[in-house]
């Protein structure tokens, strides 16, 4: 049985992650997804099904909805890293709050959008 690089990487990346602590809330999630990418059927990416019916997976979904369409995604990605620049010259010792505060910054903006569009085809509804 011939061992690959992807193997290797993968071992090395859970070893990092759990046993010596190297940003396990970014190393683990992303090993877990090329796992989840590599399994039959998972819904994650598209598949032909039967009777040639194309089932559309989760991923193309997100470049669909978040980047294709409204380019929203590398905005908020943007927007999260300038506040979280910002927070580390503030305060370089206060990790959890540059972290959170990111997140809900571009998590307001998201909130706002959502809540534009809702409002922009709530009156084609009635």
């Amino acid at each position: 049985m011939a061992t690959n690089c992807h193997d290797v990487r993968g071992s090395s990346s859970y070893f990092l992650a759990i046993s010596k602590k190297m940003e396990p809330s970014l190393l683990l999630p992303m090993r877990f997804g090329a796992i989840l990418v590599n399994l039959p059927f998972s819904g994650v990416l598209n598949q032909t099904l039967g009777n040639d019916i194309e089932a559309v997976g989760a991923i193309e979904w997100l470049f669909e909805v978040g980047i294709e369409a409204s380019e929203i995604f590398p905005l908020l990605l943007f927007i999260g890293r300038v506040v979280q620049k910002m927070g580390i010259e503030a305060d370089p010792e206060n990790h959890l709050l540059m972290h959170a505060v990111s997140a809900n910054v571009a998590g307001q903006i998201a909130s706002v959008l959502a809540g534009g569009i809702i409002l922009s085809i709530v009156p084609y509804l009635l």
